[in-house]
């Protein structure tokens, strides 16, 4: 496709008055006082393009950022007391190469097939996005096919009539594909300039399989017993690294694709200072708010793991209603929110 051309902010240096107007006395406040509250200044300070945009920096949920960092002591010293029990039995020593295949197998296949679909990213933009687009309602064909094929009318029917509602869907946004493909060329160009973030996405994906390969080898043994209670703890301490991980990236790259936008000049090599800098606040200044919020969805998942292993389990399949009935209120919860 041709090239798209990006438009960019750029910071300019202005008296904060509007469209040349004389700014307001010292005096004037709206809203009660609302405005220096939230910008952390009093009314009779400048209200400045500067202090608008960087407010005064200060730590976010300091106790949840605490209370991860004080899980995480705790359950590496119990992993650390697993890997030496599990070289003393037969039943958590004989795991550890298979994890470690794999895992092993699974993240460089990861890292393969993310770099190479990064890359067609780059340069077939709206053909990509066609093919996702048909690739999506050929799978519900052929869902209603092998439905079909192996006797089950319901799944051949189901997988039919999602794929007349695909093929209508198609042809709607079909004419709205160079719209969607422009965006996505959008965020590629920022990512193309700060090529940093591949080696921050790659050094966190190292770390959540490090973390796997531990807490699958480490813990084998908790799983022998039948105490839901500690495999609902454990698994919740699995996904809520992982949030955290994930969610700590997410934020490092929305700081940096939003001064590459604004501030290009601070956001256009390979480890630029917007990068340097995201990193810092996300693992510091928000890393409160990270931790809080990859909580609560790792509960979520937590809860979710619990009732498949419930579900293997003949004498918790009472839990197992009880666990889809709490899982149904808080997906709804989070989705309101």
């Amino acid at each position: 496709m041709s090239s798209i051309p990006i438009v960019q902010g750029t910071a300019v240096e202005h008296n904060g008055s509007k469209y040349g107007q004389a700014p307001p006395p010292p005096s004037y406040a709206s809203n009660d006082g609302e405005d220096q509250q939230y910008f952390n200044y009093s009314a009779t300070e400048e209200a400045t393009p500067e202090r608008r945009q960087n407010p005064p920096k200060q730590y976010q949920d300091v106790a949840w950022a605490l209370l991860f960092v004080a899980h995480l002591i705790a359950m590496l010293v119990v992993i650390s007391m697993g890997l030496t029990g599990s070289n003393q039995n037969a039943y958590g020593g004989g795991y550890g190469g298979t994890i470690f295949f794999v895992v092993g197998v699974t993240g460089l296949s990861s890292l393969f097939f993310s770099s190479l679909a990064l890359s067609q990213m780059m340069k077939h933009t709206e053909i990509l996005v066609q093919v996702a687009l048909i690739f999506s309602v050929l799978c519900s064909l052929a869902i209603g096919i092998v439905g079909f094929m192996i006797g089950s009318i319901m799944t051949g029917v189901i997988g039919l009539i999602a794929f007349a509602f695909g093929c209508c869907y198609a042809k709607i946004v079909w004419p709205r594909i160079p719209f969607a493909a422009t965006n996505l060329e959008t965020a590629l160009s920022a990512v193309r300039a700060n090529l940093g973030l591949a080696i921050a996405a790659y050094g966190m994906t190292a770390l959540a399989f490090v973390w796997s390969f531990f807490w699958f080898t480490g813990l084998a043994d908790a799983f022998a017993g039948s105490n839901l209670g500690i495999i609902f703890l454990l698994f919740l301490s699995f996904y809520w690294v992982h949030q955290v991980l994930q969610n700590t990236m997410h934020v490092i790259t929305a700081g940096v694709i939003g001064t590459w936008w604004f501030v290009p000049s601070e956001a256009s090599t390979f480890w630029s200072k917007a990068l340097t800098d995201s990193f810092f606040r996300a693992t510091t200044f928000s890393f409160g708010s990270i931790c809080f919020g990859s909580f609560i969805v790792a509960v979520v998942q937590a809860l979710r793991a619990l009732e498949y292993y419930a579900r293997d389990q003949n004498d918790f399949q009472f839990l197992v209603c009880i666990i889809q009935c709490i899982l149904g209120c808080i997906e709804s919860v989070l989705e309101y929110f």
